[in-house]
């Protein structure tokens, strides 16, 4: 297969040819994710296979339990009912996943199980529920996980075929590149909504600044409306916040909006078609998430102001949890790993800050205090009744607004680079891709060694290991390893400086 070049990418004409590239280069590491990651072994994954199931055979809002107030009871299959008989080595990183029992597989007889996902919209677990009634046992879970990595993979490759129609995007591909964190990988390989959260968060920004800066003559409006329409329906089925995050994605467009195409496209059917739309999906999804239910959590006595000065003093503990927090939240990632990714986040933001042009800057700004004071405020509003429920990976959509913020206020300046200096900008962009690709495969390492032997004890594990995933984990490994490689190797040809640096017109901020 040839690599495209740069300008093959930037090609309008070439975006579904992104799209596939972009598409399967994501999906191919979260599947290898899937197949390392024990089942059960991420937060809350019994509950969500519980829960898809159910709906797939069409319980689509439950029973309040009355043995468990706050939770659900729902008639599922034996082998589902026993899902959380598979966390034996939840919250206990020394134990490996050797422990597992078999389940107990009769796919016929039905039996009540119970489900924390009261509040959950029921159309996540609809579209990951179905392989449930086609197979059973372990591969009924997998299969679960794998179509939540095609929807997840789907929406950020929506993302980068979007990012790829920037006259300049550079910058926002490389962005967008760092955004994939292994915690997103992670996420995408298995069942849980939070990766169709912020998958569908990210396509749906960068497709409302392409739409709001660039033309869309001719058919390509219905398009990018269909996939406005698409990331919306997806993205506000997830959780009730992710109203806010719909609310952000839509002023953040707005800063890097073109003024003349705006008022264009007040006149296009397809944008009040297209809102229209998006108003009766999030409509329905309102519905849903105003409903009366009791949360089974423990409360805190703690006062508004204390659990929200707290939230802010760990904003960057929680930020942490981008780059990674696997299983059960108790294995988190490398120093290494996190170093590296918040090293290059910190390097996008500071030149989004002082090098790009003011509306950009604030738009910037705007997401930096999202990431601050929106985690702070949504803990301290239910502190009282739920007590402590937000964790770091609730933000991912917000990491991905800052991302591709960063990257798009960076296209639309003239301060870089300087056109001698093309080998010098190679150089950096190889390092930052090479750095990337040893903290992807550092962390998946990481993980592996934590369920294969229980510990960080690498000779055990070459030699000893107390569990194997399907493939094992060296052949796992090794697949990581090239498709790691491929994607990386197919970002440097997208985003690498030539000579004679191609300058064409920059993404439009408004003044």
């Amino acid at each position: 297969m040839n690599t495209p070049t740069r300008s093959d990418f930037a090609r309008p004409s070439g975006r579904w040819k992104t799209f596939g590239l972009a598409f399967i280069l994501t999906l191919a590491p979260m599947l290898t994710w899937a197949l390392a990651t024990p089942l059960m072994a991420s937060p809350d994954e019994p509950a969500h296979a519980i829960r898809a199931a159910a709906v797939a055979r069409g319980d689509l809002a439950g029973t309040p339990s009355v043995e468990k107030p706050g939770q659900l009871d729902a008639l599922v299959p034996r082998w589902v009912s026993h899902a959380n008989a598979l966390t034996c080595f939840a919250f206990q990183p020394a134990i490996s996943a050797a422990c597992q029992p078999a389940l107990e597989d009769d796919p016929n007889e039905l039996v009540t199980a119970h489900t924390s996902t009261a509040l959950n919209s029921p159309m996540f677990y609809l579209a990951t529920g179905w392989p449930s009634l086609l197979v059973s046992g372990n591969v009924g879970f997998y299969l679960m996980r794998v179509v939540n990595a095609i929807l997840t993979a789907g929406l950020l490759a929506f993302a980068f075929m979007a990012v790829r129609q920037f006259p300049r995007n550079r910058w926002s591909t490389l962005a967008l590149t760092i955004a994939v964190t292994p915690m997103v990988l992670f996420l995408g390989g298995v069942l849980n909504p939070n990766a169709v959260e912020f998958a569908a968060a990210a396509a749906l920004l960068a497709t409302l600044i392409l739409t709001f800066s660039q033309p869309s003559p001719g058919s390509l409006l219905w398009e990018r409306g269909a996939i406005v329409i698409l990331s919306t329906t997806l993205l506000t089925s997830t959780r009730n916040i992710s109203f806010l995050w719909l609310v952000l994605a839509s002023i953040i467009a707005l800063f890097f909006a073109h003024r003349t195409i705006l008022f264009r496209l007040l006149k296009r059917p397809a944008l009040w078609l297209t809102l229209v739309i998006v108003a009766v999906t999030c409509g329905f999804a309102l519905a849903w998430f105003t409903r009366r239910f009791t949360l089974s959590h423990d409360s805190t006595d703690l006062s508004f102001n204390t659990v929200f000065i707290g939230m802010v003093q760990r904003t960057l503990d929680q930020c942490n949890a981008w780059v990674g927090s696997f299983g059960w939240l108790d294995w988190p990632a490398s120093s290494l790993s996190v170093a590296i990714w918040i090293t290059a986040v910190f390097v996008m933001t500071t030149a989004a800050l002082l090098f790009t042009r003011p509306s950009a800057r604030v738009a910037t700004v705007v997401v930096l205090l999202a990431i601050i004071l929106v985690p702070a405020l949504a803990q301290a509003a239910v502190a009282s009744t739920v007590g402590y429920i937000w964790q770091g990976r609730y933000t991912l959509a917000l990491f991905f607004f800052l991302m591709i913020t960063c990257g798009a206020a960076l296209d639309g300046t003239d301060a870089l680079p300087a056109s001698n200096r093309v080998k010098e900008w190679n150089r950096v962009l190889v390092a930052t891709l090479m750095l990337i690709g040893i903290g992807h495969i550092a962390t998946f390492v990481w993980v592996l060694e934590r369920y294969v032997v229980g510990s960080t004890d690498l000779w055990q594990m070459v030699f000893h290991p107390l569990w194997q995933p399907r493939l094992t984990w060296e052949g796992l490994t090794l697949v990581f390893i090239l498709v790691t490689a491929i994607g990386l190797r197919t970002s440097w040809r997208a985003i690498r400086f030539t000579s004679p640096i191609d300058t064409p017109t920059s993404i439009t901020t408004s003044r």
